[in-house]
C-alpha cells in the first residue's frame, strides 16, 4: 500500500509531463497527445505510485518500440499499421483512459481505507479485497493494450497473412479485425508481461492474479479483433486502391461496413474497458 498524498499527486504529474513531453520529442507523441499522455500518466503515476508507473511504461514504451520496426521497410510498406506515426490524444485515452480511472478508484479506496481504518482493524482495506480489485482493473486495462498493439505491430511485421477475426476471411494487411498466427502470439506475450510485472510490483498480487490478467488481456485482444472486424467502420477507396477506416477520408470512397461513428480509437477504449472488467471477473476463477 502507498498513501496518496498532494506532492505525491503532484510530482506524479510533472513526472508525466516530462514523459509526454520527451515522446513528443522522440516523435511518439503528437502535441495534443503527449499533453493527453500527461494526464493519464499523471493519474496513474499520482494515484497508483510507482507500481502504476512500472506496468503503464511498460505498455507505452514497448508498444513505441515496436512500432519502429523495420521502419525503413515500413515507410513503403502496404501495412498502415506499421507505419511509425505519433499518437494522439483520441489514441492515448483510447488505450490509458480505463486504466487512469481504475488508478483513481486505487486512490479512493486506499483514502477510505485509512480515514475508517480497515487496515488497522484487519477487514477489507487498501491491501484487502478492495485494494486488489482496483490494481487488478488497471493492470487488465494495460494488458488488453499491450496485447493488441503487440499483435498489430509484430503481426504486420513477420508479413502474417491476416484473416478476420469474425469470419476467418483473408483481409488485407493492418486492417482492423485482422488477425495472424505470429501476431496472436504476440499478444499473448503481451497480456503475460503485464499480468508478470503486476505481480512483481504489487505485493497483494499473486500468480492467480498474474493469471487473471494475462486471460483478460488475451480476450480484450480477441474483443478489439471482433469489434473491429464487425461494427468498426470500414470503406473501399478507389483512389488508395485499399480498404480505409477513417471517416474523413480525403478521397471519394465507398462504403463497406461498420458504423461510421465507431473508428480505431472506440474500438481500442471499448477492448480496454473489457480487460478491466474480465479481469476483475477472473478473480473469481483463479
Amino acid at each position: 500500500m502507498h498513501s496518496v498524498s498532494m506532492g505525491m499527486i503532484i510530482a506524479g504529474f510533472l513526472g508525466a509531463l516530462c514523459v509526454g513531453a520527451l515522446g513528443h520529442r522522440l516523435g511518439w507523441l503528437t502535441m495534443d497527445g503527449a499533453i493527453a499522455a500527461a494526464v493519464v500518466g499523471g493519474c496513474i503515476f499520482g494515484f497508483a505510485g510507482w507500481q502504476g508507473t512500472v506496468i503503464l511504461l511498460l505498455f507505452f514504451v514497448s508498444s513505441s518500440l515496436l512500432s519502429r520496426l523495420n521502419r525503413e521497410e515500413a515507410e513503403g510498406a502496404d501495412c498502415e499499421a506499421r507505419k511509425p506515426k505519433p499518437r494522439n490524444a483520441r489514441q492515448v485515452l483510447a488505450n490509458g483512459g480505463v486504466a487512469a480511472l481504475a488508478a483513481a478508484w486505487l486512490a479512493i479506496v486506499e483514502a477510505q481505507a485509512g480515514v475508517l481504518g480497515w487496515e488497522a482493524s484487519g477487514a477489507l482495506g487498501a491491501s484487502g479485497a478492495l485494494g486488489v480489485w482496483p490494481k487488478v482493473a488497471l493492470a487488465g486495462a494495460l494488458a488488453a493494450a499491450t496485447a493488441d498493439t503487440w499483435a498489430t505491430e509484430i503481426g504486420c511485421w513477420a508479413k502474417g497473412v491476416p484473416r478476420s477475426a469474425l469470419t476467418a476471411r483473408i483481409v488485407e494487411p493492418g486492417e482492423s479485425g485482422g488477425m495472424t498466427a505470429y501476431g496472436t502470439f504476440a499478444g499473448l506475450v503481451g497480456a503475460a508481461m503485464i499480468g508478470t510485472a503486476a505481480a512483481w510490483v504489487w505485493d497483494d498480487l499473486g500468480i492467480s492474479h498474474a493469471m487473471a490478467i494475462e486471460v483478460a488481456g488475451f480476450a480484450g485482444m480477441w474483443f478489439d479483433s471482433l469489434l473491429g472486424a464487425g461494427v468498426q467502420y470500414k470503406a473501399y477507396c478507389a483512389a488508395c486502391g485499399r480498404t480505409i477506416e477513417d471517416p474523413k477520408h480525403k478521397h471519394p470512397v465507398q462504403r463497406a461496413r461498420g458504423w461510421r461513428f465507431v473508428d480505431n480509437d472506440v474500438v481500442n477504449f471499448a477492448a480496454t474497458l473489457a480487460g478491466a472488467a474480465m479481469a476483475l471477473l477472473g478473480l473469481q476463477s483463479f
